[in-house]
């Protein structure tokens, strides 16, 4: 995959503690995990963000592989939300969601994050997405981040539209036409901005 910009990572990571991990979060009776992302949770990601390009709905990538969704997903800061109920046929654990912390640029700009989400199909209207909003905010603070920006927030997103006008971000930019998605065609696209 190609960017504008190759991020490296050059600060060493906080722990679990520094960070506040893990933080639990619950609908109803389902009980929910947010913690650091460990190895056995990238394939089931991977699964669930290669699904989402093929609805072709969300998120800039027409197609990925697995090496390329790692780098792209894991390269800085990747938090996963799991089942705290349920386990895979193996025992792991099931990953549900997931968010993503990074720079937006490099150098005198590095104080700007970037964030992603992924919710699986089925875990979605369970409030995930808004506790994933909370906490990448909290988050991004505590890394040193000084603000979030959102690059691609396309104008068909409404649940992602909302929750960033209910977490206080400011509409900054619209491109427009910035995204050719499946079944609609070319759609503008927002910037978010909070600081933090």
């Amino acid at each position: 995959m190609s960017s504008a910009y190759e991020l490296v990572m050059t600060k060493p990571r906080l722990t679990r503690a520094e960070l506040g991990l893990p933080v639990d979060f619950y609908h109803g009776e389902e009980h929910y995990r947010l913690d650091i992302s460990i190895e056995t949770d990238i394939d089931q990601l991977y699964r669930a963000f290669f699904k989402v390009l093929e609805d072709g709905q969300a998120y800039p990538q027409e197609t990925i592989d697995r090496s390329a969704f790692e780098k792209f997903f894991f390269a800085h800061y990747a938090f996963v939300v799991t089942a705290v109920d349920r386990t895979n046929e193996d025992g792991s654990r099931r990953a549900v969601a997931a968010f993503y912390i990074k720079p937006n640029f490099p150098g005198r700009s590095a104080h700007l994050a970037n964030y992603g989400l992924l919710v699986e199909s089925e875990f979605r209207s369970k409030g995930i997405g808004n506790f994933m909003v909370e906490q990448c905010i909290r988050l991004a603070k505590i890394i040193g981040y000084k603000a979030l920006y959102t690059n691609l927030v396309y104008a068909n997103n409404i649940a992602s539209i909302k929750a960033c006008e209910r977490y206080g971000f400011q509409k900054v930019g619209c491109v427009p036409e910035a995204g050719n998605l499946k079944g609609i065609g070319y759609v503008d696209a927002f910037q978010f901005y909070k600081e933090l």
